[in-house]
């Protein structure tokens, strides 16, 4: 799956030792009381740990740096994205990948412009599911995992309108769910298979898990 979450991290390295094809962002909520104004969950002001990964072209993730700030907030993002441009990260990565808090992207137009957007399949997998009925989430989950372990860009988009025709004449609100990030959910068929990071299958796909 297309995400931060599967990362095996080795730290200790920075950014300017090192050369990254790929930026994962990520958070880590707060876990303390559901109603605390520190959570990054419901309500109050959305604090959390904001954390950036980078991927090396031979597949390693390191740790690049994380703070504290709010989820949605570009100006947070923007911090830290400047603070690893001021450690020496000045190539911008070819791609970023992460979940739909706008406040990241837009951070990441302003400190790397031509890094290509890449939506989290596990984030946008979780975000369709929760829209559909528990007995229909099983094959609906399989109908997903064949659209981003597709062999091409062609055959992802296929299955994404094979995946729209059989479930919007009841579950419109999934269908739209998932079609509103079609171009930033399949950034990745553009990159070469053998350029991209890979944590299991389809060896060369972009961080399959």
């Amino acid at each position: 799956m297309i995400c931060a979450r599967s990362a095996h991290l080795h730290t200790g390295q920075r950014p300017d030792q090192a050369a990254y094809q790929g930026l994962i962002h990520d958070r880590i909520r707060s876990r303390g009381p559901s109603r605390s104004k520190t959570s990054c969950a419901n309500g109050g002001i959305h604090t959390c740990m904001l954390v950036l990964i980078g991927a090396t072209p031979e597949g390693k993730k390191e740790l690049l740096g994380f703070r504290t700030g709010m989820r949605e907030s570009a100006q947070s993002w923007k911090e830290l994205l400047v603070d690893l441009k001021a450690r020496g990260l000045s190539i911008a990565p070819e791609i970023a990948v992460g979940d739909g808090a706008l406040g990241f992207w837009r951070a990441l137009d302003e400190a790397f412009p031509s890094t290509r957007h890449q939506r989290c399949w596990q984030h946008k997998t979780l975000n369709v599911l929760d829209k559909l009925p528990k007995s229909v989430q099983p094959n609906a989950h399989g109908d997903l995992r064949e659209i981003w372990l597709s062999p091409n860009r062609a055959a992802a988009e296929a299955a994404m309108a094979t995946f729209a025709e059989k479930y919007a004449p009841k579950y419109q609100k999934a269908v739209d769910c998932l079609l509103k990030d079609r171009d930033v959910l399949l950034t990745f068929f553009d990159f070469p298979a053998e350029h991209m990071w890979t944590s299991g299958n389809r060896g060369g796909r972009l961080i399959v898990r």
